[in-house]
């Protein structure tokens, strides 16, 4: 995505995640909604929400990267859901962009190297 000026930044570069893999339970989509209003006080500068269930993420869009910034540096971990009484922390974390790979089920005769090859051609 380009600026005007001709720089480049990220398309996420307002955004930050919240993750909640690892823990057992989902929560729906108006539970995060409320999670972002009532705990985080986010409501006026949210841009979009996009609910990544499947992932176990939610990213909150601000209207700016410092907006987005300030959000995980205020709330990073301070914050925790409980399930079934116990308390899971529910980290914030900045969205860089990057894209998450996960080898699954691999038969036993791919080797580190061919693995190794493979995801170098990605970059």
């Amino acid at each position: 995505m380009e600026r005007s000026s001709g720089t480049r930044r990220s398309i996420r570069s307002n955004t930050f995640r919240i993750d909640y893999d690892g823990i057992p339970r989902r929560p729906s989509r108006s539970e995060v909604i409320d999670f972002v209003v009532d705990h985080l006080h986010l409501g006026a500068n949210i841009a979009a929400i996009q609910h990544c269930n499947s992932l176990g993420r939610v990213y909150i869009e601000m209207q700016t990267a410092e907006q987005a910034r300030e959000a995980v540096y205020l709330n990073g971990q301070k914050h925790a859901i409980t399930v079934d009484g116990k308390a899971y922390a529910v980290p914030l974390s900045l969205e860089d962009g990057t894209t998450e790979v996960r080898l699954l089920e691999l038969p036993s005769y791919v080797t580190v190297a061919e693995i190794k090859a493979e995801m170098a051609s990605l970059g």
